[in-house]
């Protein structure tokens, strides 16, 4: 399934399907944030905007959307570099354990690798399926503990 694998960029088309999605990742372990649909509908507006600084990305295979990937773009002073966020990594239920988020991965890396020097993600302690995952691509702790100042 994996080697047929398409990746593309969110249309408008995908408007449901990606609030479907996102809603079962943030209803899910794997994230400390609550689902907030306004939120998830401003990041899919983004993210089909000419945004600069974030893209949003379908996994499909046969045109059976599998999953989603939410990218977003800084930089590293301590890379001197843009740097990639893999913000979201979702997978629908049937297609993991398939190959598709390793797929993707090697993507992303070959899609970025002269474009920027580093790709970050952020892991819940509790996830201990996705930080296995990413471990077995080469991911390690960074050594920081993750601080926020949220503006409400």
């Amino acid at each position: 399934m994996a080697d047929l694998l398409n990746i593309r960029d969110i249309t408008v088309n995908d408007r449901d399907e990606y609030l479907n999605m996102n809603k079962e990742l943030y209803d899910s372990n794997a994230t400390t944030t609550d689902y907030d649909e306004e939120i998830a509908i401003l990041n899919f507006n983004n993210a089909i905007s000419d945004s600069k600084s974030i893209r949003c990305l379908i996994l499909e295979y046969k045109e059976m959307v599998l999953g989603y990937a939410f990218l977003s773009f800084s930089y590293s002073t301590s890379k001197a570099s843009q740097c990639i966020w893999l913000e979201d990594l979702f997978i629908k239920e049937p297609a993991r354990k398939k190959g598709v988020g390793s797929y993707f991965m090697t993507w992303l890396v070959k899609e970025y690798r002269n474009k920027a020097k580093i790709i970050k993600l952020e892991v819940t302690k509790s996830n201990v399926h996705a930080r296995r995952f990413y471990e077995g691509l080469n991911f390690s702790e960074s050594g920081y503990m993750e601080m926020y100042l949220e503006f409400k």
